[in-house]
């Protein structure tokens, strides 16, 4: 893996948020045919799709930035990305842990605490399971993407992906 994906760049970010509007069709159509909790499949079939979407990208890209902002300050002089995905990965356990322990101790006054306090119970630690599995691979196309696609390219592939979206969620 190239070493810029774990340093912080308006790049970089731009690489996260587009290979985010491919990761999220791929990990949506997976999570459906794979996962047949309740909460899951209500999760992407009837909550609103900006709430789900958003709800992903707005979470995972403060797991992404903490982890960069951490990995800043390892005082090591041999660094490398591998180093960072063991900071991602413990940033996003931190974040999950800490997250379900607040929701599930607050009472349910609106939809969203609501579902994930259901969404908790019934997942478990199967839902810090499968964010890790989907930040791997959300970074691995973001890892894929720095490297192999120039940004006009990567600006074209996240307007079409836009797009899509409003025909799919419409």
């Amino acid at each position: 893996m190239d070493a810029s994906i774990s340093v912080f760049s308006l790049q970089t970010l731009y690489y996260w948020i587009v290979a985010f509007s491919i990761w999220e069709a791929i990990a949506i159509v997976f999570i459906l045919n794979v996962f047949h909790h309740k909460t899951v499949q209500e999760y992407y079939r009837r909550i609103p799709s900006w709430v789900t979407i958003g709800g992903d990208f707005l979470y995972s890209t403060l797991i992404f930035l903490t982890a960069l902002g951490v990995y800043q300050y390892i005082p090591l002089v041999n660094k490398n990305v591998w180093l960072f995905v063991v900071i991602f990965i413990a940033t996003q356990w931190v974040y999950d842990i800490t997250f379900a322990t607040i929701i599930n101790r607050i009472p349910t006054y609106t939809r969203y605490i609501d579902y994930f306090q259901r969404y908790i119970k019934e997942v478990s630690f199967g839902a810090a399971i499968s964010d890790t599995v989907y930040l791997l691979g959300w970074l691995a196309v973001t890892w894929l993407l720095m490297k192999y696609v120039s940004i006009p390219i990567a600006t074209f592939i996240l307007v079409f992906m836009l797009f899509l979206w409003i025909i799919i969620a419409y």
